[in-house]
């Protein structure tokens, strides 16, 4: 074990100064603290990248971001520009991933920072943002293009707002305790999970938040309700602590619920995939 703090430390020194001192400063791209992770995920080498539009803890030892946050303002939508050409290595990390990693390995290059989500809230520069790899995840084809097509539609299109009402996003992948890895050493999650988190109250004191798990082989029509689960369990299962600068009693009492009536009809949570 100390073999791997000696390694851990000396990856976390490598690392520009400019990010570890952004790691620790307060952020508005994500809502009530960042998602902090527990003792289990210390050999992550996990570091703040803060591009145009969106943020995100990228894991050096999977290659890949263990979470990624941004928000979706109020207010119309700015043009959507066009798809840009080719992915970028993902520049400011150890790992230096590129696109050529994902080559014939049978998984698509999957945005967790979503291609439409940051040209249409944040422009072009969000958008070409989302196209370097350190925001990119291995995702199966089926998967990519549906039913997570499905979650980026709704939440862009779909829910209801209330004016002066903060909406973000949050997402990342999950892990068996030894997951396998793609020839270039990306580790391969096995389903992803998604946060939605929203308030108006300066205090956080009306916030909702709603969370999903998705496997990678889930049906791609699947009532996205059978796909909620608690914030507390979303939690347990990531090893990621949310919303922590709450005060504890509005925190303990949002993270139990399970409430999607709150956010959307019944119908919505059953629309089928657009592709």
């Amino acid at each position: 074990s100390m073999k791997i703090m000696l390694g851990i430390m000396a990856l976390l020194l490598a690392l520009p100064a400019q990010q570890a001192w952004n790691w620790w400063q307060p952020h508005e791209d994500v809502p009530w603290g960042r998602p902090r992770p527990q003792l289990w995920q210390a050999s992550h080498a996990l570091h703040l990248m803060d591009p145009p539009g969106f943020v995100l803890g990228y894991s050096e030892w999977l290659r890949i971001p263990l979470w990624v946050s941004w928000q979706v303002p109020d207010g119309a939508l700015q043009p959507l520009g066009p798809r840009p050409k080719r992915f970028s290595c993902a520049q400011g990390t150890l790992a230096r991933v590129c696109p050529d990693d994902y080559r014939q390995s049978g998984y698509d290059r999957g945005h967790m920072a979503p291609n439409y989500a940051m040209s249409r809230l944040h422009g072009p520069k969000a958008q070409r943002a989302s196209f370097s790899m350190a925001n990119i995840s291995p995702q199966k084809h089926r998967f990519n293009s549906k039913l997570w097509q499905r979650l980026e539609e709704l939440e862009m299109d779909q829910l209801p707002r209330k004016p002066g009402q903060h909406f973000y996003v949050l997402t990342g992948p999950l892990f068996r305790p030894s997951p396998a890895r793609l020839d270039s050493g990306v580790a391969i999650p096995e389903a992803f999970w998604r946060l939605w988190v929203r308030w108006t109250a300066p205090d956080g004191s009306d916030l909702q938040a709603l969370a999903f798990v998705a496997e990678q082989e889930v049906p791609p029509n699947t009532d996205l309700r059978r796909l909620q689960l608690s914030v507390d369990a979303l939690e347990e299962r990531s090893g990621l602590d949310f919303l922590h600068l709450l005060e504890d009693a509005i925190e303990a009492k949002v993270e139990a619920q399970v409430r999607p009536e709150d956010w959307a009809p019944a119908s919505a949570w059953t629309r089928p995939s657009r592709y």
